[in-house]
């Protein structure tokens, strides 16, 4: 569409080249391919976007594409850093700028050199109305609420983005598959089998071979008294023999009448149950397909009739109505004239009559054609079309006496031709305006008035009589349906609200519904609580929702009313973002097996706890119940609902089937307690026992794979069909309800600290500070970690978090809910067993790092000396000292109850014997692997298992616990016991002296000639033997005593170490052998010329060459 903008100094017009056009003396007309600007004997040929001045005026041609963009506060602009970019010359770098305040939009002209113009006026700064023109050269753009009208395509760059830039969103097909008729579906259905009335046989039928019988022989009878009268005696033998036949034979005949009758009837009503059971089956097949059509019908409905940014661009079709229609025809044999009163043919017509009940079908704006309408809504129809995407080739005409030429909808080209606004309020003006329509245009008319619109062929609507909303939607009010449509994806209060510990709030939204309500779940006891399900396969969203849920519970409640226990089978990914808040009672992952026994011994602890309270309220109030919400009440210091949240519950039932039969006692009990229990799994079905189930009020069904898996759930297939990730079905009370839920991962804006862009003398970025954008679930969560709330455990922490520098070691006591630390007090004994000696020497260390104020003295082994005041052989030599006894001895025979009270005895034994137990006050076991050897040390056959460095058992009373001891560098020693021999490399060559390494300085060995290294390696032999714990390396990975190098091997990672240049100063060096000369410059120490010795030391700023001993 080519468009002509006329400039002066203080107005300017834009006009639609359709035609040659004349402004006062000048003319605008095309000659073959150009248009051409006449004034006078002046003749000017427009190009695109090149400006032509006559007389006072410039003219700018320019091609315009209409699009549509967000409305955000900015710039507009050549710079690159604008809002609005647009690389036109004509164009300051920064041209304009749109401003957001209290009032509303505003515009203001940045000083440009050819101005900003508003409705046809030159500005500096105006208050924007919707539908106002806006002119910038070759740019123009109107202005609505949430958008802007745009002519031209903004440039953007990805490498230079601003303040939340959106963008255009590009007019893309639709790929919603449209069925303007739903297909009318055919279903062939059997006929009965046919039956006919039963009838009974007749007595005659029945009777009548007895008869005979009888007959017969009476004849006979009657024959043979006649002709021989003397035989009377046979004659009354077979009367009596013929009545008996007579009987006999009557009885049989009305026993099978009966029994024929019988077996008729009983047939025949099998064969109509099974028929009826066949119309059953077919019924739930027909009402099958008619949901999957309404359903269809509905979504496309929905798609094309809300406006979302999903449906901007799309090229949805214009819904316009519904329209009843028929969708299944029935098919079947012809009925025979003796079956039309059949009670199953009966049947069989009424539930056909049932299942083609009509559907209401969509009604669509048919494209490229003539559409009129008879109503009210045009403004929504008009918004509808605007928004999925405008055609250029379409109009839309309006008939209305209510309506003016100064509407702002005809501001859009869509609603004039040239610089006609089709606008007729009359049946005059729409004859006029007829006459003059260009048919190459597709059209939509809009009619309040009562004529007959167009007389071509066209498809007419009565607005009013379909099933359309009435609401007058106008399109300034795009905004408000725009925000309504697009649901948040989480509901938060900004600024949060403080939490009040006086209440406890359980009711809270957990998604929305297909009509944009909120869902919302109450988790209290009688509501829909305390406990539920939640079902979904694998990305399905199941941890999103729960994320969510726990998240708005935590947000409205105080950590005195709510708390949360998590178990987490997923390796913590759940539970991590939530374990630092005060609301968490602790945490359980498949990472750490041995918090589970710690976590269910802790609940028993809670349970038992709980239930201690609510017995000493009912003594206290016996007109109460014992319930939490009776007890809160009452007391001002609040028991706590405490949720217990399973995620990936079948990984937890397999690897621990104990624990998973006390999880149904804590939904058996836990009711009035406060105790709630969410278990999540992807699969039910097996997992979730039957207690747990008659327990559970509701179940929350996300995305499953098959209908099987939704039944288990919610006794309905419909879960099995969820498209959306986060999309599921409540089920409550024999009731279903489908949802959206909500998304904490969106990206919010901070708009207190927007991006910062530095610009030179030349308008370009030479520095741009860009803030990193915070999550929904980082900001509340921050918010959260500003409250500084207390905490109250329920399992605690693992004993490495908790420990302090000032404990000497941490005890956890998980039936008891606390952890307390280990004192061993003056006077007396510990038995400390040991199997690894790094863990002895990390137990040791710490516990001399810990009394390092004290006298410590030592029993035994020898390599602790150098960390001691003193060694003894002999309890005897210990004076009158105050400290702690460090006693290392595999002897039985030390063992004897030897107690001092200036002093604390630390037995540390490897091979305990029986009746250990009796000799001290308390014992502890280090990690272990001969697990008799433990039972033996505690006495115990039952003994937990520890395999975690720096952990270990402590017996208190008959239980055993575990302990923690951290890591502390024991302090140097103040006496020694004795004077520790020299490290002797052997003497000089000069003076005949002995040379020797005083360790002032670590030595780094260096040698070329492969003999030195035995010799350099008996020498180690040697000094470890003085010193077992001189640290030794082969490299540069850490800071050692002795480094020994091997070149030419090891000279690029001498020279290429951090570690080496930093320290190569501090080094004392000794090399060894041959090749000095070709290394010198790696030494970096001064040489001798020649070289007369076997090795050359080098030790502060002294060079002594020597030879070996």
């Amino acid at each position: 569409m080519l468009s002509l903008f006329v400039y002066q100094e203080t107005n300017c017009q834009c006009i639609r080249l359709d035609g040659p056009i004349q402004l006062d003396q000048i003319s605008i007309f095309q000659r073959q391919e150009h248009w051409i600007v006449q004034a006078g004997s002046i003749t000017r040929r427009l190009g695109l976007s090149q400006p032509v001045s006559i007389e006072g005026r410039i003219f700018i041609l320019q091609k315009e594409t209409w699009s549509m963009v967000f409305l955000q506060e900015g710039f507009i602009g050549r710079n690159q850093a604008a809002q609005y970019c647009w690389n036109s010359t004509l164009l300051s770098n920064v041209h304009a700028k749109l401003i957001q305040d209290v009032k509303g939009w505003s515009l203001e002209d940045c000083q440009s050199k050819n101005g900003t113009y508003v409705n046809g006026k030159r500005i500096q700064r105006v208050s924007l109305k919707d539908g106002d023109q806006v002119c910038m050269a070759t740019v123009r753009f109107f202005f609505f609420s949430s958008f802007l009208y745009l002519n031209h395509e903004i440039e953007t760059k990805a490498e230079i983005p601003y303040v939340n830039r959106r963008g255009l969103i590009p007019w893309t097909k639709h790929s919603l598959t449209l069925k303007d008729d739903p297909e009318l579906f055919e279903m062939e259905v059997e006929l009965p089998i046919p039956t006919f009335p039963m009838r009974k046989a007749s007595l005659f039928a029945t009777l009548g071979s007895s008869l005979t019988i009888v007959c017969s022989s009476c004849s006979m009878a009657l024959l043979l008294y006649l002709t021989k009268p003397e035989q009377i005696e046979q004659v009354q033998t077979m009367l009596y023999t013929s009545a008996s036949m007579f009987f006999a034979f009557a009885l049989f005949g009305l026993l099978n009448r009966r029994s024929q009758n019988k077996d008729n009837a009983k047939e025949q009503q099998e064969a109509k149950e099974k028929y009826l059971l066949y119309l059953q089956d077919k019924s739930a097949e027909v009402w099958a397909m008619r949901e999957a059509v309404l359903k269809s019908m509905h979504a496309t409905k929905n798609a094309c009739t809300t406006f979302h940014e999903a449906s901007f661009g799309r090229n949805y079709p214009i819904w316009i109505g519904s329209v009843s229609q028929p969708w299944l025809a029935i098919k079947h044999s012809s009925i025979s004239y003796l079956q039309k009163n059949d009670e199953l043919i009966v049947a069989l017509e009424q539930q056909s009559q049932h299942w083609q009940q009509a559907i209401l079908k969509n009604q669509f704006l048919e494209e490229n054609a003539c559409n009129v309408f008879d109503g009210r809504d045009g403004f929504l129809l008009f918004t509808q079309w605007l928004w999925t995407h405008p055609d250029s080739q379409h109009k839309w005409i309006w008939l209305s006496n209510r309506l003016s030429k100064e509407h702002r909808v005809f501001a859009f080209p869509y609603c004039q031709i040239g610089n006609q606004r089709l606008l007729a309020c009359s049946k005059e003006e729409w004859e006029r305006l007829e006459k003059n329509l260009d048919r190459k245009y597709s059209y939509t008319i809009f009619s309040t008035l009562a004529i007959n619109p167009w007389s071509k062929p066209c498809t007419w609507i009565d607005a009013q009589n379909a099933k359309f909303s009435q609401t007058t939607v106008d399109f300034r009010s795009l905004l408000e349906h725009t925000q309504a449509s697009v649901r948040p994806n989480f509901l938060v209060c900004t600024p949060f609200k403080p939490w009040d510990t006086n209440t406890c709030t359980l009711k809270v939204p957990i998604g929305w519904d297909e009509k944009n309500h909120l869902i919302h779940l109450d988790f209290h006891d009688g509501k829909q609580g305390p406990h539920g399900i939640i079902a979904g396969m694998t990305g399905s969203g199941k941890s999103e929702w729960l994320t969510s849920v726990l998240m708005h519970l935590i947000l409205r409640n105080s950590p005195e009313r709510f708390q949360y226990l998590l178990v987490d089978f997923k390796g913590g990914a759940f539970g991590q973002a939530f374990y630092a808040f005060p609301h968490c009672a602790g945490m359980v992952t498949n990472l750490d097996r041995q918090s589970i026994e710690r976590w269910m011994l802790s609940m028993e602890a809670e349970l038992l706890s709980r239930q201690e309270k609510l017995q000493n309220f009912l003594k206290e109030a016996p007109s109460h119940i014992a319930h939490i919400d009776a007890y809160n009440a009452v007391h001002t210091k609040a028991i706590s609902h405490l949720f217990v949240i399973f995620d990936e519950y079948a990984e937890f039932k397999s690897q621990f089937p104990g624990c998973a039969m006390r999880v149904k006692e804590m939904a058996r009990i836990g009711r009035s307690l406060g105790i709630h229990l969410l278990i999540s799994t992807q699969k039910p079905l097996g997992v979730i026992d039957e207690q747990i189930w008659a327990n559970s009020n509701f179940q929350v069904c996300l995305k499953v794979n098959s209908e099987a898996d939704s039944k288990e759930v919610i006794h309905d297939p419909r879960a099995a069909h969820l498209k959306q990730v986060g999309a599921f079905i409540l089920h409550n009370n024999q009731s279903w309800q489908e949802g959206q839920g909500f998304w904490l991962q969106e990206k919010l804006l901070d708009k207190a600290h927007p991006d910062v862009y530095e610009l030179d003398d030349n308008d370009q970025i030479i520095f741009a500070h860009k803030v990193p954008q915070k999550n929904l679930l980082e900001v509340c969560s921050a918010w959260i970690g500003q409250q500084h709330a207390k905490r109250h455990w329920v399992l605690q922490p693992n004993l490495d978090e908790t420990t302090k520098v000032d404990q000497l070691l941490i005890v956890d006591d998980p039936q008891h809910q606390k952890q307390c630390e280990f004192t061993l007090e003056k006077g007396k004994v510990a038995f400390i067993y040991w199997e690894n000696q790094n863990d002895l020497e990390v137990f040791v260390h710490s516990c001399m790092a810990y009394f390092k104020n004290e006298v410590l003295l030592c029993m035994g082994d020898s390599s602790f000396d150098m960390y001691v005041d003193a060694r003894i052989d002999a309890f005897s030599e210990i004076g009158q000292e105050e400290g702690t006894l460090f006693v290392f001895t595999p002897s039985k025979d030390l063992y004897k109850p030897y107690r001092n009270p200036r002093m604390r005895i630390l037995y540390f034994i490897s091979q305990p014997w029986l009746n250990i137990h009796t000799l001290a006050d308390c014992f502890l076991a280090l990690a272990w692997n001969d697990l008799n050897q433990v039972r033996t040390f505690f006495n115990q056959m039952k003994i937990p298992k520890i395999d975690k460095p720096q952990y270990g058992l402590f017996q208190c009373k008959a239980d055993l616990l575990t302990f923690y001891i951290p890591k502390r560098k024991p302090r140097k020693r103040k006496v020694s016991h004795k004077k520790a021999e020299a490290f002797v490399l052997g003497r000089s060559v000069d003076a005949q002296e002995r040379v020797e390494w005083k360790r002032e300085n670590p030595l780094l060995i260096l040698y070329v000639q492969k003999s030195c290294g035995a010799w350099i390696e008996k020498l180690l032999q040697q000094w470890l033997t003085i010193h077992p714990l001189l640290d030794v390396q082969y490299d540069f990975s850490q800071l050692a005593d002795i480094t020994i190098c091997s070149l030419p091997e090891s000279l690029n990672h001498i020279q290429t170490s951090a570690l080496y240049q930093a320290n190569q100063y501090d080094y004392d060096i000794l090399w060894v052998g041959l090749g000095l000369a070709d290394y010198t410059y790696l030494i970096k120490r001064k040489c001798p010329y020649t070289q007369n010795g076997q090795f050359v030391y080098w030790t502060n700023q002294t060079m002594v060459e020597g030879n070996y001993v």
